[in-house]
């Protein structure tokens, strides 16, 4: 399935690259979003995030494990069992099926948890590619090309020519001045704001 995906991912890129050749305002623009990332910072930016992200998941999984824990301590003490002493027959099979739901929840939790981590850190690439799409749009433009290709994403090669990374890099960095906290996108270039 995935060989698939990638076969129509090449063959969409080929098409659109076609296309572009028949196009008013046809060439091409390539960006490196990981370079462009790298260079300004971004990538580490994204990184703390993705990290303090899972740590307030881990935070979450660690309270709902000791809720658990202490649901499972209440109901021994309910039974007046001491710790060590074992259950009796009758309370022994209800006390494993309480044990094994509270494994379950805990997994299905960390299954979610693990779910959640991949789709902010998702999330944050995509904020940074669209926080990104002004001035890489105005740089576009700006040298006449009609589409603009990731780089990371199914191009194999492209004339340096194309490249408009360390354009849009600068761009980024003028708005976001070094020491500024901000996160705020790059302004367009002039000539997009007059399109």
């Amino acid at each position: 399935m995935k060989n698939i995906s990638t076969a129509l991912a090449v063959v969409t890129a080929a098409l659109l690259l076609s296309a572009c050749d028949r196009a008013p305002g046809g060439s091409v623009a390539v960006i490196d979003l990981s370079k462009i990332a790298r260079e300004t910072g971004q990538d580490e930016v994204i990184r703390q995030k993705a990290e303090a992200g899972q740590q307030e998941l881990n935070d979450q999984l660690q309270k709902l494990a000791a809720e658990l824990d202490a649901n499972l301590a209440a109901e021994r003490e309910k039974a007046g069992l001491q710790p060590g002493m074992a259950p009796r027959e009758e309370d022994a099979a209800r006390f494993q099926q309480m044990n094994a739901e509270a494994r379950q929840q805990l997994m299905q939790a960390q299954q979610q948890a693990q779910q959640q981590a991949q789709q902010l850190q998702t999330n944050l690439v995509f904020e940074f590619r669209d926080e990104l799409m002004p001035a890489a749009t105005a740089i576009a433009r700006q040298r006449g090309a009609g589409i603009i290709l990731s780089r990371d994403a199914y191009v194999f090669w492209t004339d340096e020519a194309t490249d408009i990374s360390d354009a849009v890099i600068a761009e980024w960095n003028a708005a976001n001045p070094a020491g500024d906290d901000t996160e705020s996108a790059p302004a367009p270039a002039a000539d997009a704001a007059a399109e």
